[in-house]
């Protein structure tokens, strides 16, 4: 079944698609679910399907589907690739977290998002002066537009200052953040009622960890191969990576 947004946005599409010979070619302005129900729908007809992605028309129809809210859309798809969200956040406050554990269990199931420390704070920035290092590197060095990439506290205050009750510090961005409010760090509990962290949860499992991707200060570890790394595709500079 197709969602009431699918349909819409295949609706808006529907005048753009045109077969010839069993070629079927769909233009879909923008990404989503939309692009993948249209390939199906119509190579279970046997046709052979070809999908080009445009996003000329992307902030129109977002706006038309999406009454209450305001889309702006523009610069650079790897201002996505490279944004400071759970990739980011929740390595970094796991590691704020349990960085110096003893192996032990623990009486209490930690905070998560409410934990955030001095400590923990300078791991997120650090992390996050990291990637616009490479933003900057992006920016310089070829054509694209990077200037909608925002550091961590920029863009959590962007998207969350709203709930926030204090915005002075990184620490406090995420201690005083009512939307993560009680949210528990991912732990397993124990028959006596204890508790040992869980990180197998999908927190840290998505975000790749104890995967090996860094050997010698350069991405050639054992499991780029099956990653979503530039190198594993034969990507080895930033022109190329940007096309």
């Amino acid at each position: 079944m197709l969602s009431q947004v699918s349909r819409r946005v295949l609706a808006t599409a529907g005048p753009a698609l045109r077969q010839q010979q069993r070629l079927l070619t769909v233009t879909v302005c923008g990404g989503g679910n939309a692009a993948h129900v249209a390939a199906g729908m119509f190579s279970n007809q046997g046709a052979e399907v070809k999908l080009f992605f445009s996003f000329e028309r992307l902030e129109e129809i977002l706006n038309t589907v999406h009454k209450h809210t305001k889309y702006s859309v523009g610069g650079h798809f790897l201002n996505t690739t490279l944004w400071c969200t759970n990739a980011i956040i929740h390595p970094g406050i796991s590691y704020g977290i349990w960085h110096d554990w003893d192996g032990k269990p623990v009486a209490e199931q930690p905070l998560f998002y409410q934990n955030c420390n001095d400590f923990t704070a300078n791991v997120l920035q650090t992390l996050s002066d990291e990637i616009q290092a490479c933003r900057d590197v992006i920016a310089a060095r070829t054509t694209a537009d990077m200037s909608k990439w925002q550091p961590i506290a920029e863009y959590m205050v962007d998207v969350y200052g709203h709930v926030i009750s204090d915005t002075s510090s990184l620490a406090k961005i995420f201690a005083t953040n009512d939307a993560f409010r009680g949210l528990t760090a991912p732990c397993t509990q124990l028959d006596d009622g204890t508790f040992m962290p869980n990180f197998n949860t999908r927190y840290l499992t998505e975000e790749k960890i104890g995967h090996e991707y860094l050997v010698d200060g350069k991405i050639q570890g054992g499991d780029v191969s099956h990653s979503g790394c530039p190198q594993r595709f034969g990507i080895k500079t930033v022109e190329q990576l940007v096309g």
